[in-house]
């Protein structure tokens, strides 16, 4: 099996190969363009490219941006920290 490059299979299409002969891989799931194989049954599955999980993500990035600022601020002056405190 060869890639695009000229060279062997990568070691992940070689460990899906394996595990689609051993029956683990359950089923194979298309988010917009993307198609993922899924492997095993577990329903804690969080795909990169859904709606869901991209908001999330979006939401916890704008708490360690707001964290990132706001905490050398309090640290270094006793005013923001009044003020963000009341």
């Amino acid at each position: 099996m060869k890639n695009e490059f000229g060279s062997k299979a990568t070691d992940l299409e070689e460990f899906i190969h394996a595990k689609a002969e051993e029956g683990t891989i359950t089923r194979t799931m298309k988010v917009n363009d993307h198609e993922f194989v899924v492997i095993g049954n577990s329903p804690h599955l969080f795909l990169p490219f859904d709606p869901g999980t991209q908001t999330f993500e979006l939401l916890v990035t704008i708490a360690l941006l707001v964290t990132l600022i706001t905490t050398p601020m309090t640290l270094a002056f006793e005013e923001v920290e009044e003020g963000l405190t009341t």
